[in-house]
């Protein structure tokens, strides 16, 4: 099956925590040459381009409307029965799932991608992989470039753009006793709130904190949950910390880790008061995002995966 375009559908950005992720798909297959729309779920009679021949990318509770054709091929993330709710058949659809724990020993590893897996039963093809930075890798390049710059804009702050979770309540309350100001942004889910933050203004806030850690919740570490953020931040120009020990395997064991939040804040604080003689550090980690944990390897991934198994091209505009 050969397809000309790719069709992003579901989640207005900051309505949900996906669609952040819709986003950087959208302006990956972009940066790749395809002909790519985002679409929000809403009547397909309000949308008028021709649907046919394209590569939908969704996830469950945001297709209602989405059009069903022959002619198009479906990738699901956590869409419940395809078959009797979307009135898909094995051969146009496949599903996508993030990384976890439960991969291991249960689905096919790739033996050239780490943390990359795939199943294949009874035709239903499920493909799993982590999340990743939301900049191009010429993004990257331009902050490693600039990384003495941004650690001069360092300041006594600490923001935090997202949900807010019992965990980081321990590090609002760590700071509380400290110099260091605890800044809150996002997390409303509301795509008209005040409190949203641009793509641009997340990584300026991040670069402007005096350490950027990717704490995550107990269920996320047990189940090796890999988040976009710890991507993200390292991309931006910090230096990675982790409450995950499988987050810290990914890189080598070169991040900052610990299971304590107060030890590794403290941690991170060294670091970045020792920033001069770890700039190194920082580099090899933003050089390591570049290479392996785009977008644009997410992207290319799906799309070699697609090639190979389900026999689907896309043809670039």
């Amino acid at each position: 099956m050969e397809l000309d375009k790719i069709i992003i559908w579901g989640h207005k950005l900051h309505s949900h925590t996906h669609s952040y992720i819709h986003n950087s798909f959208t302006k990956c297959f972009s940066h790749l040459g395809y002909k790519t729309y985002w679409f929000e779920d809403l009547s397909e009679n309000t949308i008028k381009i021709d649907f046919n021949n394209s590569l939908f990318l969704t996830c469950g509770g945001y297709c209602k409307y989405m059009p069903i054709l022959n002619s198009s091929f479906y990738l699901l993330h956590n869409v419940d029965n395809p078959y009797t709710n979307l009135k898909l058949t094995n051969n146009n659809y496949m599903n996508f799932q993030v990384y976890t724990h439960d991969c291991i020993d249960r689905d096919i590893p790739c033996q050239e991608l780490p943390f990359h897996y795939y199943t294949n039963n009874n035709d239903i093809h499920t493909i799993y992989f982590p999340w990743a930075t939301d900049l191009l890798p010429e993004e990257i390049e331009n902050n490693i470039l600039n990384i003495d710059n941004i650690i001069k804009v360092r300041k006594e702050e600490i923001h935090f753009i997202g949900m807010p979770t019992d965990e980081w309540g321990i590090v609002s309350n760590l700071c509380k006793d400290s110099p260091i100001q605890y800044i809150q942004h996002g997390g409303t889910f509301d795509s008209n709130s005040t409190k949203n933050r641009s793509i641009k203004e997340n990584m300026e806030l991040i670069q402007s904190s005096i350490v950027a850690p990717a704490i995550q919740t107990k269920w996320q570490v047990e189940k090796g949950y890999i988040p976009c953020r710890i991507f993200k931040n390292i991309s931006y120009g910090k230096m990675g910390l982790t409450n995950s020990i499988t987050v810290n395997k990914l890189f080598n064991n070169k991040l900052l880790y610990s299971d304590n939040i107060q030890e590794l804040l403290k941690k991170g604080m060294d670091f970045e008061y020792n920033i001069t003689q770890n700039k190194d550090i920082v580099i090899e980690l933003m050089n390591n995002v570049k290479n392996n944990h785009t977008y644009v390897n997410r992207c290319n991934f799906i799309l070699n995966y697609l090639s190979k198994n389900c026999n689907i091209n896309i043809i670039k505009c």
